[in-house]
């Protein structure tokens, strides 16, 4: 699949993929997608994304 998904596409791609009950490399299989691709997407969507300091420590 060449050309880029946008957000909302993808974020029924990734409900899909977690009823499926698949791993990762299965489902991109079964979709015809790259495994790569999934990967950047959960963790573009992923809740932690959305807070910046959740990466930063405090001292």
């Amino acid at each position: 699949m060449k050309r880029r998904l946008i957000k909302k596409e993808w974020e029924a791609h990734i409900q899909d993929f977690k009823e499926s009950g698949l791993s990762k490399a299965a489902w991109c299989q079964k979709q015809n997608l790259p495994v790569h691709r999934l990967y950047y997407w959960l963790k573009k969507l992923s809740p932690q994304a959305d807070c910046p300091t959740s990466s930063f420590y405090y001292i």
